[in-house]
């Protein structure tokens, strides 16, 4: 027979409370210390820290214009692919934010973000870096050249390695002659056939580890796949691609608990343990 152990958020919530009005000190491991904080007991009472973009850089044919307290930025031309890139790597956070599209626009191309991006990867040949970019519409030619694969719409994500052109970047596809400069990994569970809408904000978020990215769009996971991204060491970045007048608003980061720390209800079972416990410990010192 299993056995299962129940506990409510009301008892949970209690021993915390206890601990506080008697001014306990409780000793934690920093895995335990950690996991607490991810339940919403925060141990240390450190939340997500805002993102300054006035940091950044922008690279490539775009107009990145920033507002004064450096939590928004709006891109405002429809060209050749452009990115924002932050001065810290895309590994180990819990990356999240706002990203839309200004209403009241014509195209249909492509927003996103790149993960593991150096400053000037784009014109680099030992470029490794992830593309993350969603598509409002199909599109089956490029600058007016028919006869091209199907710029599809929907969210996808794609490794380059390497020099792409704005062509490669457009259909997720090697030129002709070419290889290996960007692969097609995957495309979103529920979005990877679905584009954007205009006026839409989307709140989205990224864990990128050496192994694996998850996508989350609108708390939904869109994307979860594993690799060896061992050698991808690069930035967070903004990205679009002949798409103007985007959006990227309030990103938060946050280190991500390490990859061997238990599921949070353990975190549960021991917070609510210890608090027990110390319960215990008051309860009999009163009665002696």
């Amino acid at each position: 027979m299993k056995n299962y152990l129940f506990i409510s958020s009301k008892s949970l919530s209690n021993s915390v409370s206890l601990i506080t009005k008697y001014k306990l000190t409780i000793r934690l491991p920093l895995a335990i210390a950690g996991l607490i904080g991810t339940i919403g007991l925060s141990a240390t009472g450190v939340s997500a820290a805002a993102i300054n973009l006035n940091t950044w850089t922008a690279e490539g044919h775009g107009n990145w214009i920033v507002d004064e307290a450096g939590t928004s930025v709006l891109q405002t031309i429809n060209g050749s692919p452009t990115l924002f890139v932050s001065d810290f790597a895309a590994k180990g956070l819990d990356l999240s934010g706002n990203i839309k599209v200004e209403p009241g626009g014509w195209d249909d191309d492509f927003i996103g973000f790149a993960l593991g991006f150096n400053p000037g990867d784009r014109t680099n040949s030992n470029a490794d870096f992830l593309l993350v970019d969603w598509k409002k519409a199909n599109q089956s030619d490029y600058l007016g050249q028919p006869g091209l694969p199907v710029s599809r719409a929907g969210l996808a994500i794609s490794r380059v390695t390497g020099v792409i052109n704005d062509l490669e970047s457009w259909t997720h596809a090697d030129s002709a002659g070419t290889s290996g400069k960007i692969t097609e990994l995957a495309r979103a569970t529920n979005l990877g056939n679905v584009g954007w809408n205009y006026g839409q904000d989307y709140g989205i978020k990224f864990n990128f580890t050496d192994t694996n990215l998850k996508v989350y769009m609108n708390d939904s996971l869109e994307l979860d796949v594993n690799g060896d991204f061992s050698n991808i060491n690069g930035n967070f970045a903004f990205y679009n691609h002949s798409q103007e007048n985007v959006r990227y608003s309030g990103f938060q980061s946050n280190p991500l608990p390490p990859e061997d720390v238990p599921e949070p209800i353990t975190g549960l079972v021991l917070a609510a343990g210890m608090g027990g416990a110390a319960l215990r410990r008051i309860k009999k010192s009163k009665n002696t």
